[in-house]
């Protein structure tokens, strides 16, 4: 690239360092019979949206104008992600949406009636998943400061909470397709390689009444030090154990 026939100031992508970096991502699918999803919130390019779905599964989503954006200019695998929704908005976001995560068993419980209405008038598939909190903050030299598991955060389901959920209600968890959690901010194999104990002890007993486990986003999997190869076995490991399809949705790992 010549930077003299830059004009103004930009953002400069390189699509042969795009396509090595989503060929890494497709590697990682390949052997894993892993999902893919490029989480929007991070990088959402999309003129160069063609490029990332020849490698990737969809996106994932955390408001209803990136759920537009996903469903229009990528595909219509669209994951979404909120720490709440918004009433008024629910009704375009199950139009826009093929699955959806919900913060609290409260969230679930409230928006349920709409998702079976939903699939029920328009024949349309839609799954739900819920978000749990592991309370895993690694080695975080800040204390937890910037972690979504740190001690106060509203960001999941404790286990704690879920056990009392269940123990009132044993059928809470049905309609629910999978889990979802969030831990990492560019960070390397090793931290996800100690925090997937971490999550497994707390919720592992769980995972056998869904079809999917989404590891969140924060992965710096395209980085020239990262263990991809421990990253495939740790998969597929976690796949066998559970009988579950792992989700990943990385974004900066992309750029």
């Amino acid at each position: 690239i010549d930077p003299s026939k830059i004009k103004t100031a930009a953002f400069v992508i390189e699509e042969e360092i795009l396509r090595h970096n989503l060929s890494v991502l497709k590697y990682v699918k390949d052997k894993t019979g892993a999902k893919m999803y490029q989480a929007l919130k991070t990088w959402a390019t999309w003129p160069l949206f063609p490029i990332t779905k020849e490698y990737l599964d969809g996106t994932e989503v955390s408001s209803l104008n990136e759920a537009r954006l996903g469903y229009d200019e990528f595909n219509h695998e669209v994951h979404m992600y909120a720490p709440a929704y918004k009433e008024e908005e629910f009704t375009d976001i199950l139009k826009y949406c093929s699955t959806i995560i919900f913060n609290t068993f409260a969230q679930w419980k409230k928006f349920k009636p709409q998702v079976e209405s939903f699939v029920k008038e328009t024949g349309k598939a839609r799954e739900c998943g819920l978000r749990i909190n592991p309370e895993y903050t690694g080695k975080d030299e800040h204390g937890g400061l910037w972690s979504p598991c740190a001690p106060g955060s509203r960001l999941g389901v404790r286990i704690s909470e879920f056990k009392e959920v269940l123990a009132a209600d044993p059928k809470a968890l049905e309609g629910i397709s999978g889990f979802h959690f969030h831990i990492f901010f560019d960070n390397n194999f090793e931290d996800l390689e100690g925090a997937i104990p971490v999550v497994e002890k707390n919720f592992g007993e769980y995972f056998s009444s869904v079809k999917w486990v989404n590891f969140g986003g924060g992965q710096v999997i395209t980085e020239d030090q990262y263990d991809v190869d421990g990253l495939i076995s740790l998969i597929n490991n976690f796949q066998k154990r559970h009988s579950v399809v792992v989700h990943m949705e990385p974004g900066a790992a992309i750029v």
